[in-house]
């Protein structure tokens, strides 16, 4: 019987659920369903993950059995057996490239033992397959058959074939969505052709649509790494806006609607949304958003679009601030003193334990953020809308809080309308996003980009995650992205790296570990950053040797200083009833003793270790951006920086995100055609998830424990 699918038609080539011919091909993990009938005989195939079921007729004979395979790498191995004939069968596959495929098959039974193999070749990719197989050899003889199958277009299968006997076969399939019908004749007997029908787990051509569509989208909280939330898993920022650029370039969707109503994204994440959905505007896609209220960050968003508000609504523009908490106040009560050595007039991450307010110099920086990041605010609004720059301001002054019917008077929003009542206004049929096609490639070539993500603190050790802040939190370890980059530096199918960096720092040897990571990896393959909402201090000394540095223009970054702690708590604990005595070897063997402050001598030599290691931090940033050791002075000593300014100063090369590094990257590697994107940190299991949320963040002293960080956050409300 010949089998009217291709991919039965040789031992070597075999595919996924489509085992008789070669069951290794089960080593890919599939679910399909099979059916084949010709005039005398008929056989259905079952594969659910790596494990084949079959039963038929041949003939007058019926025959039933399973099978099962595995993949090692470019090797797939497969075992047979049936039950009626209780014969063995056992089967290999080697594609260790895209264009080759080499079978072979032995089977055992209770008379013989039978070879076969084969080999088939693509030289056009999956357009052309060509196949030759030596069948049933034995000593005495063998049985032979070659063929070409012809793919010209997704939906279409031309086949021929011929074999020992100068038998000459034709077959036809036709494929839509997840279904293909398949056809196969000797062309001397047309009148007895073979018939097939499979059905799959993923699609095997694209869907055809004559339909418009639109794109919509509850815009919530995305964070960088999708650890959120009890066990560390939620959404990730790249997904998100991976699926909106997709939506915004398909010419099919007419029009993207986006629900701010739970709106939380970053800063950053805002402004990458935003040049994405003024690209899709550009080629007439419409816009339309809808809140029941709106937030500064929420209307910064929506104003490149129709704007819609539910009737009883209101729009928050009371312009910005930012306020910082103090707690030496809490711990003079408690008894606890703090001992500071920093670098830096600006590094001020130790003011709110040492201080009550704030210092000049720290006033100074916020000011300067929130004046270049406020800008920033006021100028996309203002072109956007149509509104000017001086309106704006007056608005905010004078109203601040605005109800519905007064937003609508000014301009700011198009129309007051319920949620029912904006999405009566989409035309067409939602867009679910585009169909991953099957096409039943034997080795996938596409070439990699590596997208490594490090949000949080930096640490020692490995990364870890705890949904409460004060046990942990969300960390990243030197350890862990080590053990990332090592990975991708041996991975010859990765060529490029973006490194999207969402952090305030932390301890300055993991992020000198990191760093080290980075330079290793960008000798061979290109490293490029793209920063999130904040990349201070240890968050910059990672990204400082990447080859380019992409920042948002509201990127808090900068921070290039260094600060070192030690918490005295003798006070606290002679309150609570605690007394001690101390037997040393040397004067200052208790420098770090949490008990007692340091003298003078002590004092100075941890100055001198906190401000060595400053002057690496310059040293590093200066080698790293290739500027002049003294201009990165000039602009260290702790200053953040907003996204505008690091670009003026040389911190950053341009304005831009996660997809145009990613782009960039690929030239640089020059990548052509299609590729793929690798998440890092790859997904965790429960169990090692469970672990993370056992781990709490210590602060150890066995010296000066040197921090690259921005320790307290700028809170603003925009």
């Amino acid at each position: 019987m010949l089998y009217p699918f291709f991919e039965l038609s040789s031992v070597a080539l075999a595919y996924k659920g489509n085992f008789l011919s070669n069951p290794a091909s089960l080593g890919y993990s599939s679910k399909e369903l099979s059916f084949i009938y010709n005039d005398t005989s008929y056989i259905g195939a079952l594969s659910l993950w790596n494990l084949g079921f079959y039963g038929g007729k041949f003939g007058k004979e019926t025959f039933y059995g399973i099978a099962s395979g595995i993949n090692v790498s470019d090797l797939f191995l497969g075992s047979i057996y049936d039950v009626r004939s209780r014969s063995y069968g056992i089967g290999m596959l080697w594609r260790g490239y895209r264009f080759l495929s080499v079978g072979l098959t032995v089977n055992l039974s209770k008379d013989s033992t039978k070879y076969s193999a084969g080999i088939g070749v693509r030289p056009l990719k999956e357009y052309i397959t060509l196949y030759a197989d030596a069948l049933d050899i034995t000593k005495e003889n063998f049985k032979w058959k070659a063929g070409a199958y012809i793919q010209p277009f997704p939906y279409l299968g031309i086949r021929g074939e011929i074999n020992s006997d100068k038998t000459i076969y034709a077959g036809l399939e036709m494929a839509y969505s997840k279904l293909k019908f398949g056809a196969s004749a000797d062309i001397n007997k047309p009148e007895k052709p073979s018939f097939g029908i499979m059905i799959t787990d993923r699609s095997i051509t694209p869907k055809l649509s004559i339909h418009e569509y639109y794109y919509s989208k509850k815009v919530s909280s995305y964070t960088e790494d999708g650890r959120v939330g009890l066990f560390g898993k939620g959404k990730k920022f790249y997904d998100f806006i991976r699926a909106l650029k997709e939506a915004s370039e398909n010419p099919r969707v007419k029009t993207i609607f986006l629900d701010l109503t739970n709106y939380a994204l970053s800063s950053a994440q805002a402004d990458e949304v935003l040049e994405v959905l003024k690209e899709a505007k550009k080629k007439g896609k419409k816009l339309i958003f809808y809140s029941e209220g709106y937030s500064l960050g929420s209307y910064y968003l929506a104003s490149i679009g129709e704007i819609y508000m539910a009737p009883e609504g209101d729009l928050a523009l009371l312009g910005p601030y930012a306020e910082v908490e103090f707690f030496k106040g809490t711990l003079d009560k408690l008894g606890i003193k703090v001992q500071v050595f920093r670098v830096g007039k600006y590094k001020s991450a130790v003011e709110p334990l040492i201080q009550d307010t704030l210092s000049e110099a720290n006033r100074e920086q916020i000011r300067r953020l929130l004046t270049t990041t406020w800008d920033v605010w006021l100028k996309e609004v203002s072109k956007n809308r149509n509104i000017p720059v001086d309106s704006l301001e007056k608005i905010i002054r004078e109203y601040g809080y605005l109800s519905g019917e007064e937003a609508l008077k000014f301009g700011l929003i198009d129309s007051l309308l319920y949620y029912d009542q904006v999405k009566d206004m989409l035309k067409g049929r939602k867009y679910k996003g585009s169909v991953k096609v099957d096409t039943r490639a034997w080795k996938d070539d596409k070439p990699k980009i590596a997208l490594v993500i490090a949000e949080g603190g930096i640490v020692d050790g490995e990364s870890s995650f705890s949904p409460i802040p004060i046990l942990g939190g969300k960390t990243v370890g030197s350890a862990t992205i080590r053990k990332i980059f090592e990975e991708i530096r041996k991975d010859k199918s990765i060529k490029g790296v973006v490194l999207r960096v969402n952090s305030p720092g932390g301890s300055g040897l993991a992020s000198d570990i990191m760093a080290r990571e980075i330079k290793l990896t960008d000798r061979k393959k290109p490293v490029v950053v793209s920063m999130g909402s904040v990349a201070a201090s240890g968050g910059y000394y990672i990204s400082a040797p990447a080859r380019k540095i992409f920042v948002d223009k509201r990127t808090i970054t900068g921070s290039i200083g260094v600060f070192g702690l030690k918490p005295v708590l003798g006070g606290f604990y002679s309150k609570i009833g605690i007394s001690r005595e101390v037997v040393k070897l040397y004067p200052h063997s208790d420098a770090y003793s949490l008990w007692r402050e340091m003298d003078s001598t002590e004092l100075r030599r941890a100055q001198e270790l906190v401000d060595y290691f400053y002057w690496r931090f310059v040293n590093h940033v200066a080698k790293g951006r290739k500027l002049p050791k003294d201009s990165v002075h000039a602009i260290a000593q702790g200053r953040v920086w907003s996204g505008v300014d690091a670009v003026n100063i040389g911190l950053a090369d341009e304005f831009g995100g996660i997809l145009d590094a990613i782009e960039y990257v690929k030239k640089e590697a020059k990548i052509k055609g299609d590729y793929e994107i690798v998440v890092y940190p790859k997904s965790k299991g429960i169990l090692d998830k469970i672990k993370d949320m056992m781990k709490l963040s210590r602060f150890e002293f066995s010296g000066v424990k040197v921090m690259y960080r921005l320790e307290y956050d700028i809170k603003t409300n925009f």
